[in-house]
């Protein structure tokens, strides 16, 4: 649904952008603090969530995977 969608997009632009974790939680759970990969993989999770919930929204005659064939 685009209401997942856009809860995804909020999470993938906090965490490139370092807000997440939150400051106040890392004061009391450094261990918490997420490293660039954690970043990174954190961010493509959400993209590809993102696109497998948009294509899941087109109808059966719409989606085709990426060597163009239709899916079923």
């Amino acid at each position: 649904s685009a209401q997942r969608q856009d809860f995804l997009s909020s999470i993938g632009t906090f965490v490139r952008n370092h807000r997440m974790p939150l400051p106040q939680y890392l004061l009391l759970h450094s261990e918490a603090r997420l490293s660039d990969s954690d970043v990174h993989q954190l961010y493509q999770w959400t993209r590809s969530e993102r696109k497998r919930l948009k294509a899941a929204e087109l109808p059966p005659e719409a989606r085709f995977t990426s060597s163009g064939l239709q899916t079923q």
